[in-house]
């Protein structure tokens, strides 16, 4: 199989009896269907993701990007979580291509990030159940901008950056 980024081959690798592929020269690592869900669940998976973040960055630049199955074009997708994190998916075999780093970055869900969504999660709630107080300027709920400041729990500063 070759790399839909690079084109360079890449090799089956397995670890705990789940086989992935990874780029020979890019490091980035394809997903058969469900094989991405498994390894999220077990500890250590992310060891199969060792390239340089740093590189994969750069490759996650190219877009229009081909099935390395079915030579379909991917989908660029958004982890719904950590929307920092962009990777391909393809809408025919449903196989995943993650540039190197970014699966490491997804197993490694920090602390920071699960508040984040919780909050955000809390916050989504409330401004669906709160009515439609928007923002004229912006289009916006109230609770829907953005804090100035930190984060934020009601009317009290839980972290300043």
């Amino acid at each position: 199989m070759r790399c839909p980024k690079c084109d360079d081959d890449m090799v089956r690798i397995i670890h705990r009896e789940i086989e992935v592929d990874r780029c020979n020269r890019c490091k980035g690592l394809w997903f058969d269907a469900m094989e991405k869900e498994e390894l999220l669940e077990i500890d250590g998976a992310e060891v199969v993701d060792s390239g340089s973040a740093a590189r994969g960055r750069r490759y996650d630049q190219l877009r229009n990007v081909k099935c390395p199955r079915c030579n379909v074009r991917m989908t660029t997708m958004v982890d719904e979580q950590q929307s920092h994190i962009h990777y391909e998916a393809c809408p025919q075999c449903s196989g995943t291509f993650f540039d190197a780093g970014e699966f490491r970055d997804l197993k490694e869900f920090t602390v920071i990030e699960r508040i984040v969504a919780m909050l955000k999660s809390k916050r989504d709630r409330r401004s669906n159940s709160a009515g439609n107080g928007t923002d004229s300027a912006a289009g916006l709920t109230r609770r829907d901008q953005p804090p100035a400041i930190g984060i934020f729990n009601e009317n009290r500063v839980l972290s300043v950056r």
